[in-house]
């Protein structure tokens, strides 16, 4: 079975053991050396922008069968398609259930998508003397998500509220009933949020939340601010994050309510359900893309074609 190393390596030299492209040629194969050759150069960089071309590819190749072809140079594309395939299944092995590369790869061919739906349990993070220090988080909250549809309106994907649990909760501690530094999700000593709230939000999620919420579900935490450790506006915590005691059942959201990249807050929810929603903290090296770092981001905001099919594919849209 031909790999996309090996169709580099052969397109390189202009011959298959199949085909010369050379003499009676189709100059159609030439338009997925681009897609190939950039795919060599990222191999070892982010699974964001490996996956947007993965997702070039093999629309590409759906597009190049869907036409009038001679037989061997369908065989080519039919192998490259299949490479792409098996490149993509390796990129979420393990990350989501199995039927994720199949739905994945069907939409990255056909870029059709039906209409899916993101629910969020929300909740915000306060000291317990700041408990009723909520105004005005609500409103906050339901502009990110605004935010956030406008951007994924074009990939036909909604962000709301879980209509099972439409309010904001407010949480100071793991235990209601319990005491300590321990039980309180932002330690006393602390300057902000840090990894003892993601800890301690973990707990939380474990004890009062996730038995009673469907798992497709995302928790969105909203905290007054990070740590200068985080160094960050919003971030996922994961059940394969390191350092997190305990770690979650399932991923987690946490935005900073006070903006540390102005230009890109606003978006900084819509983002970090994007690192959800595809199974990676890895970040763009495309500035104009939504998963550019905050400091490097444009605010164009665009999504390939491979993250589209991500999304979808994704247990937590439904």
């Amino acid at each position: 079975m031909l790999t996309l190393a090996q169709w580099r390596r052969a397109r390189r030299v202009d011959l298959f053991a199949r085909v010369r492209f050379r003499g009676d040629s189709d100059p159609h194969l030439k338009a997925f050396d681009d897609h190939v050759e950039a795919y060599h150069h990222v191999v070892n960089a982010n699974y964001q922008d490996k996956v947007g071309i993965i997702g070039k590819i093999m629309n590409g190749c759906h597009s190049y069968l869907g036409a009038t072809r001679k037989d061997r140079y369908r065989d080519v594309i039919v192998d490259l398609r299949e490479a792409a395939g098996n490149e993509l299944g390796a990129l979420i092995l393990g990350q989501r259930a199995p039927n994720v590369r199949m739905e994945a790869a069907l939409g990255m061919r056909t870029g059709l998508f039906t209409p899916k739906t993101v629910l969020l349990n929300c909740f915000v993070v306060r000291r317990p003397s700041d408990a009723a220090s909520v105004a005005g988080v609500d409103t906050l909250i339901d502009e990110h998500i605004e935010n956030a549809n406008e951007i994924l309106s074009g990939a036909r994907v909604t962000i709301v509220r879980n209509p099972a649990r439409q309010a904001t909760t407010t949480v100071t501690q793991v235990d209601p009933k319990g005491s300590g530094d321990l039980n309180s999700i932002l330690h006393p000593k602390a300057t902000g949020f840090d990894d003892h709230g993601r800890g301690r939000m973990s707990a939380y999620f474990a004890r009062e939340v996730d038995h009673a919420v469907s798992p497709h579900t995302i928790n969105v935490v909203y905290v007054p601010n990070f740590a200068a450790a985080l160094a960050a506006q919003g971030v996922t915590t994961r059940p394969s994050t390191t350092g997190i005691s305990p770690a979650p059942a399932r991923p987690f959201v946490t935005v900073s309510e006070a903006p540390v990249h102005g230009p890109t807050y606003p978006t900084t929810l819509a983002h970090e359900l994007v690192h959800v929603l595809t199974g990676s903290p890895d970040h763009s090296g495309d500035s104009h893309n939504l998963m550019a770092e905050g400091a490097m981001r444009t605010g164009t905001n665009r999504l390939s074609l491979g993250q589209i099919a991500l999304l979808h594919a994704s247990r937590f849209t439904v």
